[in-house]
């Protein structure tokens, strides 16, 4: 039996082991706590620096690259959690955690004056930072092509007309899931009306303003993933309903079903939800049941619509036929539960989960349609047409050399969106907030056209 999680196609990293982790982060402590003591040249923290460079360079070999990640505050490298002396290395934590670095990409070639570089960045007083729009960026960390800084990052998305008030919504509706969860795990109760007033807000923005509700499901919560994947899904099921003009009432019961599709999962012990490494076939099986389990609680709950526990049954089960619940024949799904399945595996491989890296949004629209037998083909390419091929807020480099973020995206052609420019050609920042066009062209006659993406969904702390 194959024992891989639903959502998870495993990116190409090298094989790492936990006393390599645990190395790792042991180094990059020594050096960090060092550093506050010696300048850069005394012998002691020069010596470390040597130790923790010759670490990296013989782990990451011709080519390669380490993804050292802080979630949940847990340390995941290259998607394998350190489960020995998890709870040490505080100093490290509160490091990253105070300068909001959420990862750090090691890539093969780094040189001493790099690290060097990279360790200054990490123990600059925050109050020594700004940045391009007001957030805080280290600035004395100049950066290289072999280490990079990471962040989560809604800052550059604050510009997006209602971005504000969209996210206020679904912070909202996240909210009101963590009221809900408790009681689901104590005794199988759903506080429905709360789960109505989220949908509902959510739905009427949505027929005000879709792209920062786009914006919204772009940004992750790392630590809060049971519940920004509950609200996106809900708001992404409600967003394709909405692009095939299905009826108001329709889409918000839409939204209803896609927030309580995973309730079932409260059943599993998180150990297991949350296991690094690869099932058993005991703790799969458990995995599978979670769709029955979701289904049986949402029916003992008066007051839910009926869609709500078929899409959490049917959510798993693939167009083609196969996933789970097993069944004898091939089912007709409900067209819900179809939008549902497309909006659960987009948004679970766009995120970071304990036992994998994310995937970029190229990524991960590429996997959809390696997969389009699995999914209603239609509402597979509607989707697609939907998110984009770039989201908003992506950072993209165009043709004239400037920088800016996708703004919105543009229905009649998806790879010409609309882009606030933030960066001159020459890296200067813009001030002016100019929003152009890339369908349209430029007086002169030449195209204008997006010739790189710098970053999906992450700020690069440069």
């Amino acid at each position: 039996m194959n024992n891989k999680r639903e959502d998870t196609i495993s990116p190409h990293h090298r094989d790492i082991r936990e006393e390599d982790i645990s190395k790792l982060l042991n180094f990059l402590s020594a050096v960090i706590s060092q550093r506050y003591l010696y300048p850069p040249s005394h012998p002691i923290l020069q010596k470390s620096i040597k130790t923790l460079l010759t670490f990296l360079n013989g782990r990451l070999g011709k080519g390669g690259t380490i993804s050292l990640a802080l979630i949940e505050d847990q340390f995941i490298i290259d998607g394998k959690r350190l489960t020995k002396y998890s709870d040490g290395f505080g100093q490290l934590r509160s490091e990253l955690k105070k300068l909001g670095i959420e990862k750090i990409n090691f890539k093969s070639g780094i040189n001493t004056k790099e690290l060097i570089s990279f360790i200054e960045a990490i123990v600059t007083d925050p109050k020594d930072m700004t940045g391009i729009d007001g957030t805080n960026t280290i600035l004395h960390y100049k950066g290289s092509d072999h280490i990079e800084l990471k962040r989560l990052s809604i800052s550059l998305l604050t510009d997006i007309e209602g971005y504000s008030d969209a996210a206020e919504i679904i912070q909202k509706g996240i909210d009101t899931l963590k009221e809900i969860i408790p009681e689901v795990r104590k005794d199988h109760k759903i506080n429905y009306k709360g789960v109505h007033e989220m949908v509902y807000k959510v739905c009427n923005f949505l027929y005000e303003k879709r792209s920062p509700l786009l914006a919204i499901t772009s940004f992750k919560g790392y630590d809060e993933y049971t519940f920004t994947h509950a609200t996106n899904v809900s708001t992404l099921a409600m967003i394709i309903g909405q692009g095939i003009n299905l009826p108001q009432d329709i889409i918000s019961d839409f939204g209803i079903a896609g927030l309580l599709h995973d309730i079932g999962k409260e059943t599993i012990p998180p150990e297991i939800i949350n296991k690094p490494g690869k099932l058993t076939e005991e703790e799969f099986t458990l995995i599978k049941s979670h769709p029955v389990n979701g289904a049986k609680i949402l029916i003992e709950n008066k007051g839910i619509i009926d869609l709500a526990p078929i899409v959490a049954y049917e959510h798993h089960i693939k167009f083609s036929g196969g996933g789970y619940p097993e069944l004898p024949r091939k089912r007709d799904l409900n067209l819900c539960s179809m939008i549902v399945s497309i909006a659960d595996v987009y948004d679970a491989l766009r995120s970071t989960r304990s036992y994998r890296r994310e995937f970029s949004l190229k990524d991960t629209i590429r996997i959809l349609k390696e997969s389009a037998k699995d999914f209603e083909p239609i509402l597979l390419k509607r989707f697609i047409g939907l998110v984009g091929i770039y989201m908003v807020g992506t950072i993209v480099r165009l043709k004239s050399g400037h920088i800016g973020i996708v703004y919105e995206l543009n229905p009649n052609d998806p790879y010409s969106p609309f882009v606030r420019i933030i960066k001159d050609p020459n890296g200067e920042n813009i001030k002016k907030k100019e929003i152009i066009d890339l369908s349209v062209k430029e007086e002169k006659g030449d195209e204008n056209f997006i010739i790189d993406v710098l970053e999906q969904r992450e700020d690069t702390l440069l």
